[in-house]
């Protein structure tokens, strides 16, 4: 059976070429078996997989919201998921243009300013521990963490991006999870092309259900405003600490290059916990999945506004006019800016010839990549590093408690008791830190003690110094 695709025989031989000559394999064959194959590990299909830039058909919409009873049947509020990715500039300051940038970010020293976070919420309005995506497996900045006791799950991608491997990595932990409480749940998904096919048959109690195609910016709770509330909660801190740091340096952008991954996920899991139950409830409504009181599907536009839960010290506008840029953009581009950065392999049937040699013709000298992301020594593109952390000021546990002690009694005299009141719990985390030092080294040297003293004896028992009297 032929396989009618644009350049299709163009491309064999241009693979086969390619192979002979620069792979050193002239014993491939290309073949239609092979491309039929390849094109279903990658879940090629005849739609723009990242991202939805298709119209959306209002009928299409419609006859989702009438089917949603019936798939929604048997899970409660608290079993019903959604998933989806996004990518995030993680330093960018609101500059004018930002907007374009993230549609020009296709990989390369680009990615090292990105990264792809994956966020799982349920319509009762509970959320997962984000999942965070970067080029390198070992940032200087994380070497001396178990990266299990970050805030986030994070995962390393050479161009930043959600996977179909690392897709099955995250729902196969997550199953495990679900599997000791014997719990089962409908996950909701879109058809990007990290979410393949296979996975509805992976995990038996994860429920897998995707979403039309081209409709996710009407039909998915994360798309309806908790992921930009997000990036708003992200971007107020970024600038929020540019802002408190604009005096040490010479510019804005001087202080965002200082900016390393591990602040950048502090700030991920800080603006995640901003996220309120309210929030994505309302998008979960406004996707059509809850009436008014939680209990049931609706089939009408819901007009709940997600981002009247923000705080009062979210203020992004005021932040932006705070970073005095000569060249700033809107807060609705800052906001949004790079909803188009690639979050996965994005081909069509128009184009995935062109693609896949794009693919194919990536750097072949893995070791020198590898190296490149362990040291991490490559400036990107706006001349900035991975920094590491700096050397602290505060070498012991005295310090740091007195240091603890005089912020807590500065934000007393300024009237800011609850700010104080978090002080003080971090305060007494800090004591007990080293109390239980104290007691490991107490610990510690008592062991030494007994192992010296042991070792005398032995050393006495050998030489006939001491005689036991039985």
């Amino acid at each position: 059976m032929k396989l009618y695709i644009n350049g299709i025989w163009q491309l064999v031989l241009r693979i086969s070429i390619l192979l002979d000559h620069v792979l050193g394999k002239p014993e491939f064959k290309g073949s239609n078996g092979w491309l039929t194959k390849w094109k279903n590990r990658y879940n090629i299909k005849k739609v723009k997989i990242c991202g939805e830039s298709g119209d959306v058909r209002g009928e299409t919409v419609q006859s989702w919201k009438e089917r949603l009873p019936e798939i929604l049947r048997g899970y409660s509020q608290e079993d019903i998921w959604n998933i989806d990715e996004t990518g995030v500039f993680w330093r960018a300051l609101p500059e004018t243009g930002f907007g374009q940038k993230g549609k020009a970010c296709r990989g390369g020293k680009k990615s090292k300013q990105r990264i792809t976070v994956a966020f799982f919420v349920t319509a009762n309005g509970e959320k997962e521990k984000p999942v965070v995506i970067w080029h390198s497996e070992n940032p200087r900045c994380l070497k001396r963490f178990d990266k299990t006791v970050l805030p986030v799950a994070y995962y390393s991608q050479k161009k930043s991006w959600m996977t179909g491997e690392l897709m099955e990595a995250i729902l196969t932990k997550l199953n495990s999870r679900l599997a000791h409480t014997n719990r089962r749940i409908l996950l909701l998904m879109d058809n990007a092309g990290c979410h393949p096919p296979h996975l509805e048959t992976m995990c038996k109690n994860i429920t897998i259900c995707f979403l039309p195609a081209n409709t996710t910016s009407k039909l998915q709770p994360l798309d309806l405003g908790i992921i930009m509330n997000f990036k708003v909660h992200y971007r107020t801190l970024l600038l929020k600490y540019i802002v408190a740091r604009i005096d040490e340096y010479n510019s804005a952008s001087e202080v965002a290059k200082s900016v390393n991954i591990l602040v950048a996920i502090r700030w991920v899991a800080q603006a995640w916990e901003k996220m309120k139950a309210s929030t994505i409830q309302k998008c979960f409504r406004r996707a059509g999945i809850l009436n008014d009181d939680m209990s049931d599907v609706v089939t009408c536009e819901v007009e709940d506004d997600p981002f009247q839960d923000l705080d009062e010290d979210t203020n992004l506008q005021e932040v932006i006019q705070q970073v005095m840029l000569p060249d700033a953009c809107s807060v609705q581009e800052y906001a949004n800016g790079d909803d188009e950065i690639p979050v996965c392999i994005e081909m069509d049937d128009n184009s995935w010839d062109e693609s896949f040699m794009l693919h194919l013709q990536e750097p072949a000298n893995n070791s020198q990549q590898d190296d490149d992301e362990e040291n991490d020594e490559e400036d990107d593109e706006e001349g900035g590093k991975d920094y590491d952390q700096p050397e602290p000021a505060i070498k012991t546990f005295k310090e740091a408690i007195a240091s603890l002690e005089n912020v807590q009694h500065f934000l007393e005299r300024k009237g800011q008791l609850a700010v104080s009141f978090e002080v003080g719990s971090i305060l007494d985390s800090v004591a007990a830190m080293q109390s239980n030092s104290l007691h490991r080294d107490h610990y510690l040297t008592s062991i030494n003690h007994s192992l010296v003293y042991f070792y005398y004896i032995m050393e006495s028992l050998l030489l006939g110094i001491i005689s036991w009297d039985f």
